[in-house]
């Protein structure tokens, strides 16, 4: 494997220290930002937490889902900022906000092997039909996936491929030849690529919303 930089494309829960964070026994925080005024926040996606102004984790709420708003300027949030680019935060946007002290960032083999044995188990689901478990199971590795696929040079090309391979042929054909692949990482994104086939919604340009 070539990696072209070491560290995802930004900041994801995958690189916090959940420690840090004292909402509940099992904190799962997710970093974002207001795509309005940059301000940082971020959610424990177990409990509902919501840390308003950071790095002041005293600073919470639960918010209303159906209509919340940023806590700095009033902007109202994208119902899906887990998966929407205008939300992310660079490593950059995290350090000029004063919020280093609250990475983890792990090994990048690390954050692979995540990667890989969610969508081991993700192809599990597709093998067996379960449409419905498959979508909800890549959409939650989708921002793990996304952040990552930067740092290897046939990721992006291997989902692309397997996505337009699940359009010409069944998805059963299209998943055995994923499964093929010999590179894990390669093999990865290529099942993620057969799963987005899964989605109907399509931006311009034919591509499908990353599920």
């Amino acid at each position: 494997m070539t990696d072209t930089q070491h560290r995802p494309s930004w900041v994801i829960e995958q690189t916090l220290d959940a420690s840090r964070f004292p909402c509940c026994g099992n904190a799962n925080p997710f970093p974002f930002k207001c795509a309005n005024c940059v301000h940082p926040m971020v959610l424990c996606c177990e409990c509902d937490t919501l840390y308003t102004d950071m790095p002041n984790v005293s600073a919470t709420t639960v918010p209303e889902w159906n209509e919340w708003q940023c806590s700095k300027c009033d902007a109202k949030l994208s119902p899906d900022f887990f998966n929407s680019a205008e939300h992310r935060m660079t490593f950059d946007d995290w350090s000029r906000g004063g919020l280093d002290t609250f990475l983890a960032i792990p090994p990048l083999s690390d954050l692979y092997s995540m990667l890989i044995a969610s969508t081991n188990q993700l192809a599990g689901y597709l093998a067996r039909n379960m449409q419905s478990t498959a979508k909800r199971h890549a959409y939650s590795v989708s921002n793990l996936a996304n952040a990552l696929v930067d740092c290897h040079p046939r990721a992006g090309d291997a989902r692309r491929s397997s996505y337009r391979f699940s359009q010409s042929d069944t998805r059963k054909v299209a998943l055995n030849a994923a499964l093929e692949q010999t590179d894990p990482i390669v093999r990865a994104y290529a099942i993620l690529g057969v799963s987005d086939s899964l989605s109907t919604q399509k931006p311009n340009g034919g591509e499908p919303i990353r599920i």
